[in-house]
């Protein structure tokens, strides 16, 4: 038998709710169902809980799909958002259309396709110890409580790239700039996945190609 999960934010009553309502929807059609609470999985990398699924139904907005990505990353876990989020850019059916386009996502029909995203790696070290983090969107850096702007070295491959000055950094994939941008001005979007918001004529944006292996960032403020 094959194994579904559904993945919501058990704050919420609404997607509690449905989630109790989609379980028996898909046990009808033959599926072992995992219900999983948000809340009670780690922020990364959480292969137990998800481990044999076939796909994973993500109840909630772009802030839920985010978190289900960067669990699910390590599986190679597709995962279906339905929209219960104000604006819902990444989710991919209404809570209203489930009943009539289940099947579509259920039995591989021709007009849904895998829609494969870049993720960020990231790590920080401070203090003499490292932690590790995935990202969706974009990885900032910032100055935190550091009173000032801060110089912000950056390197791409081992390759110097340039010096900013400012309040910080935000390093983005392209679904996290386009989000960005959206949410800034629609009607004016530029392809810029790389933002920062400095308060010198140093250049603010840029773009590099999916197979970079590795940026370097070096702050002399405090890192967030």
């Amino acid at each position: 038998m094959k194994t579904v999960a559904i993945f919501y934010q058990g704050r919420k009553e609404v997607t509690s709710d449905f989630a109790a309502k989609l379980a028996p929807m898909l046990q009808q059609r033959g599926y072992q169902v995992r219900t999983i609470n948000l809340l009670n999985e780690a922020e990364e990398c959480s292969e137990s809980s998800f481990r044999g699924c076939e796909v994973v139904f993500v109840l909630g907005g772009d802030g839920t799909i985010v978190h289900a990505a960067r669990v699910c990353s390590c599986l190679n876990l597709p995962i279906v958002g339905i929209n219960f989020g104000r604006v819902g850019f990444l989710t991919e059916i209404e809570p209203q259309e489930v009943e009539t386009h289940l099947n579509y996502y259920l039995d591989s029909d021709p007009s849904v396709w895998v829609d494969e995203r870049t993720m960020l790696s990231a790590s920080l070290e401070q203090g003499g110890h490292t932690e590790e983090f995935l990202a969706l969107n974009d990885v900032v850096i910032a100055r935190g409580t550091w009173p000032r702007m801060v110089h912000v070295k950056i390197w791409i491959d081992d390759y110097f790239y340039n010096i900013t000055y400012s309040d910080g950094i935000i390093v983005s994939t392209a679904t996290g700039s386009t989000i960005l941008c959206a949410s800034e001005n629609p009607r004016a979007c530029l392809y810029a996945p790389w933002r920062t918001c400095s308060g010198t004529g140093s250049r603010t944006s840029g773009s590099m190609p999916s197979s970079t292996q590795r940026t370097k960032r070096h702050s002399t403020g405090t890192c967030t």
